[in-house]
């Protein structure tokens, strides 16, 4: 191997590939001590690579930008928690930051400040070069009649679930308040609801009470428990406060 590379015009070789350029650089910040100069240069290196990804979210809102700067601070302050998933790391790491970001566009959203705007649909979706009136108009929110009337109120219903569900399951995996981590079994840390939630709910496929007693060295019975009484509270809690109604369907 080292007899054929110097006979190579490096200017010849590909270009690495984004997901290897992430890996080193994601590796060299890792590597550095916290708050050192050293790390800083590896972090702005790495930012760089990550703020050109296609993948994340993008808004028509003069205030998008403040939103896309915190979450690049969030992002230098938390890159030790983050956790690849997959063999693509350039997806793991858009999936990761959009987590965050969705809620920094929210906020922008819903302020309540004097002055704040709201959605309008005739504001773009993202970057599809599709208005939110183009989707409710395909979809045919302007032609429905009595007869449909329900059945379309349930189609938005269950639209509203997934996305209800999309943000819940963004929470598990942020846990931003903690509430997730702190909670678990006497003398139990590794057995806390944001492990329980991620591995049950999030994962694909799911785990098993079984697979995971067994992983965390539980009790099956006091694992089931655990998760009943404590861990399904907080996620319905949860699920309230953003809107989900079990019952309205009934």
């Amino acid at each position: 191997m080292h007899s054929i590379l110097p006979s190579i015009n490096s200017s010849s070789l590909p270009e690495p590939s984004v997901d290897s350029q992430l890996r080193q650089q994601l590796a060299a910040v890792l590597a550095a001590p916290v708050q050192s100069a050293v790390r800083a240069k590896a972090m702005s290196k790495l930012l760089q690579t990550v703020m050109r990804l296609p993948g994340i979210d993008r808004v028509a809102h003069q205030d998008y930008l403040l939103a896309l700067n915190q979450t690049w601070e969030w992002m230098s302050r938390n890159i030790d928690k983050f956790q690849p998933s997959t063999a693509c790391l350039e997806l793991d790491l858009v999936k990761w930051i959009n987590g965050y970001l969705y809620w920094r566009i929210y906020d922008i959203y819903h302020s309540k400040a004097p002055g704040a705007e709201y959605l309008s649909l005739d504001e773009e979706v993202f970057d599809r070069g599709e208005t939110y009136l183009d989707l409710l108009s395909e979809s045919g929110f302007f032609n429905f009649n009595l007869d449909t009337l329900n059945e379309h109120i349930q189609l938005l219903q269950q639209q509203e679930d997934r996305q209800i569900a999309t943000q819940i399951e963004t929470w598990i995996q942020l846990d931003p308040q903690q509430q997730l981590q702190t909670c678990y079994p006497r003398d139990r840390q590794n057995c806390h609801c944001q492990v329980l939630s991620y591995r049950l709910l999030v994962k694909d496929p799911p785990d098993s009470f079984t697979q995971i007693a067994r992983d965390l060295d539980l009790p099956y019975q006091t694992l089931v428990a655990h998760w009943k009484r404590r861990c399904l509270p907080l996620l319905q809690q949860r699920a309230q406060k953003l809107g989900y109604e079990p019952n309205r369907g009934a």
